[in-house]
């Protein structure tokens, strides 16, 4: 009895820090003034990433004109997000083409993250 609840307890303990994103890959791409990046995030990172894209809405502003380049962008499975690049908290699915809104906080994640790997998102605005 005291083995199965310990066994119960591991898994929810492992369940809460993945957060969703156990066994997901993500990798920071940064191909812009003359610096090439593509690095793969740390499974901390990754989590974060996951959390943002899980807690993304759909945008209702239709085409935003924020600036997204898939040279510089995140890949999560597969799936290829741009931040927006004039600090609006949005981002792109490089593949559907589909805008979303993701939270204040999200966005200074995701500029971390890039800061962190050496690139910096060109705020054109």
């Amino acid at each position: 009895m005291k083995i199965t609840a310990l066994i119960l307890v591991i898994l929810l303990t492992l369940s809460a820090f993945c957060l969703g994103g156990c066994g997901k890959s993500a990798e920071l791409v940064y191909h812009s003034d003359g610096i090439d990046i593509e690095e793969k995030l740390t499974a901390e990172e990754t989590n974060e990433i996951i959390k943002i894209l899980d807690d993304k809405k759909q945008s209702d502003d239709g085409d935003p004109m924020c600036g997204f380049d898939k040279e510089i962008s995140l890949r999560v499975d597969g799936k290829t997000y741009a931040p927006a690049q004039d600090e609006c908290a949005i981002i792109m699915d490089c593949d559907s083409g589909q805008y979303y809104e993701i939270s204040e906080d999200g966005k200074d994640i995701i500029e971390d993250i890039f800061e962190k790997h050496g690139a910096k998102l060109p705020y054109c605005i």
